[in-house]
């Protein structure tokens, strides 16, 4: 029971932390001015917002004792509706966050439980690097195609419509599934092969090594970043440093995931 508290806790945390830098991030759209940069070290903040509820979605994954990928569709539901009510837009066409996580629930509740903590990791990774490739390869478009319910203006065509679903879903929507996926089957990779919260896995020691683990893995891969960094540009008054999310963007946004939780644990 006391290892399930801890659990509990540590999740709650890095939630918590989630929550607040997205609420940050979402309302600097209509906070600041539309044509304004915004200043650097919140869009920076912001941008591990998304990241944290991909990776946290694997490891809760993980964690599930009865795998329920049935439950994916009703957070994908609920996307459509806040796409409809909110943005008064038409659904499931521009692959908001909640679609992304609903897909992948429905995709990854099997293979979190049944696969081994290795072949998640290299599959989150292969869907990092495929995110990439796609993006050098000049498919990732940064304007959107959405379509706005306003009922005094014909629809486009159901043909046009359908046309720009599988890119936006897979290459260049909000949080298309190359790279977004890898996210939440590294999460699980986590939770399946290196249990941050299980009791065997206590300790100062345990707890430092993990520390000094993921500042190696910060530094490594923020400084590939660094080596590869363009600062993005706003999409439509969103900010966060995602748009397009390239290699070197994830692989920092998992160390710094990694940094947290050995925060947390210790």
């Amino acid at each position: 029971m006391h290892s399930a508290q801890n659990r509990i806790v540590q999740y709650d945390i890095l939630s918590g932390i989630a929550i607040s830098l997205m609420l940050m991030a979402n309302s600097a759209a209509t906070v600041f001015i539309a044509d304004k940069p915004h200043p650097f070290l919140m869009r920076l903040a912001g941008s591990f917002a998304a990241p944290t509820f991909m990776l946290l979605a694997g490891m809760m994954l993980g964690l599930a004792k009865k795998p329920k990928p049935l439950r994916g569709l009703s957070i994908m539901a609920v996307g459509g509706l806040v796409d409809m009510a909110v943005w008064q837009s038409l659904p499931f066409l521009t692959f908001d966050v909640l679609y992304t996580i609903g897909l992948t629930i429905i995709v990854t509740a099997y293979p979190a439980r049944y696969f081994s903590a290795t072949a998640l990791a290299l599959t989150g990774f292969a869907l990092l690097l495929c995110g990439q490739l796609l993006q050098w390869g000049g498919l990732y478009h940064f304007e959107l195609f959405s379509v706005a319910l306003n009922f005094d203006q014909p629809l486009p065509s159901a043909q046009e419509i359908l046309s720009h679903i599988p890119r936006q879903l897979f290459i260049d929507g909000w949080f298309p599934v190359f790279p977004w996926l890898g996210f939440v089957w590294l999460g699980a990779a986590l939770q399946r092969g290196l249990p941050l919260f299980a009791p065997e896995a206590q300790g100062a020691g345990v707890s430092l090594r993990r520390g000094w683990y993921a500042v190696l893995l910060l530094l490594a891969s923020s400084g590939y970043w660094a080596m590869t960094f363009n600062l993005p540009p706003m999409r439509d008054g969103y900010s966060e440093l995602f748009y397009p999310p390239g290699l070197g963007y994830c692989l920092t946004a998992i160390s710094v995931f990694s940094y947290c939780c050995s925060s947390c644990n210790g």
